[in-house]
């Protein structure tokens, strides 16, 4: 791996975000932010929107930190869906290196992993999900089953089940409004 620096712009890129340079003056240090709006322009960290203020923490903690084991929790705040995706891509890739665990709420993330799965670019046996739900007797924990031909096998109930009720009602709706020659 290369300079740190090189590592975090590279990560940035893939993710459509600008690049980064740190800033000594004098005792302080600060991060400065290519404009995406003027060319040779940066701008302070903290100036920038959620989106590279969120996610620049997670790439350091990940291309720098030594630690067997990364921590992320809920790395999705903030982010829109590609950022989301892009952040379980990088989550896989540091995984090479070490455990990593995440606490997400995110179906853009799980179903990146997921999909990195059945695409063969991580193997099924280094991918754990499990599924909490809330019961008067603490939480029911379910592992999650990620074969690599059929992606999630055992889908359990309310597991991220608004985006594909959301289609399949929507579909119904337009199906039915065609059937009543409605087009407005």
């Amino acid at each position: 791996m290369g300079r740190l620096d090189d590592t975090i712009n590279s990560w940035l890129s893939y993710l459509g975000l600008p690049e980064v340079h740190p800033v000594l003056e004098g005792r302080d240090f600060r991060v400065m932010v290519s404009s995406p709006y003027v060319e040779g322009c940066s701008v302070s960290v903290a100036d920038t929107g959620y989106g590279v203020s969120q996610v620049l923490p997670i790439l350091l903690a990940g291309a720098a930190g030594r630690e067997e084991i990364l921590v992320l929790d809920q790395p999705e705040l903030h982010l829109h869906p590609k950022l989301q995706t892009g952040m379980a891509d990088f989550a896989i890739a540091v995984a090479e290196q070490r455990q990593v665990f995440v606490e997400t709420h995110s179906d853009h993330f799980v179903n990146r992993i997921v999909r990195r799965v059945v695409e063969g670019e991580i193997d099924s046996d280094d991918v754990a999900i499990y599924f909490f739900t809330p019961t008067s007797d603490g939480p029911h924990v379910e592992m999650v089953e990620v074969d690599p031909t059929f992606g999630i096998k055992n889908w359990p109930l309310g597991f991220f089940d608004d985006y594909a009720n959301d289609q399949e009602a929507i579909i119904r709706a337009s199906l039915e409004r065609r059937a009543k020659g409605d087009s407005t």
